[in-house]
């Protein structure tokens, strides 16, 4: 499986998931253990 590269989504078309990519390809927060949390990295706010 490749890695993806880059933003796939537009952000006119759907702002929350270009949102979610942004921060995660960012590295600003990762994805928690628990459902529907998000894990602030040190550089994340």
């Amino acid at each position: 499986m490749s890695k993806e590269i880059g933003i796939t989504v537009k952000k006119s078309e759907d702002f929350s998931e270009w949102y979610n990519q942004v921060v995660l390809k960012a590295e600003l927060a990762d994805y928690a253990s628990a459902k529907g949390f998000m894990v602030l990295r040190p550089y994340g706010y």
